[in-house]
């Protein structure tokens, strides 16, 4: 995590660095190397509404901002980054290789449950998990309920 002064500083940086972007690109990655940036560079698009685009690793950073920075959880990470934190948002999942990354990994092989958001789940959801509302909720879980 970074300290409230670095952040303030960096979040100004970015602002003269992006002033004249017409969006901000996220690409896929792997390990924790820059996530922080990642995370700051996706904080101002959101804020300054400027287009946003997360490929793979940069999706995963969206969320982990979003649940950071708007639903307020503190410590929220991936579990592919720190498999301690209190608020994972993200998970590794099991099928994958922490060894061998890239094509390698077959996500779509995972069993999920999708919902939409007139389903009966959604509703329940809202209320009895912690960030889900009318207008941000959880569209898909895992068959073992992660």
């Amino acid at each position: 995590m970074i300290s409230h002064n670095r952040h303030q500083r960096l979040m100004r940086q970015l602002g003269e660095l992006y002033r004249n972007a017409t969006c901000v690109l996220v690409p896929g990655g792997f390990g924790d190397r820059g996530v922080e940036g990642m995370i700051l560079a996706t904080k101002y698009a959101r804020e300054n509404r400027v287009p946003y685009l997360g490929i793979c690793l940069g999706m995963q950073i969206s969320v982990i901002e979003i649940a950071r920075n708007v639903l307020g959880l503190e410590r929220t990470n991936s579990t592919e980054f720190n498999d301690q934190n209190p608020n994972p948002v993200v998970i590794f999942m099991p099928e994958g290789s922490k060894t061998q990354m890239g094509s390698t990994m077959r996500l779509g092989s995972r069993k999920t449950l999708f919902q939409t958001p007139d389903c009966i789940t959604v509703k329940l959801s809202a209320r009895t998990l912690p960030g889900t509302t009318q207008s941000l909720w959880m569209n898909g879980i895992g068959t073992d309920m992660r």
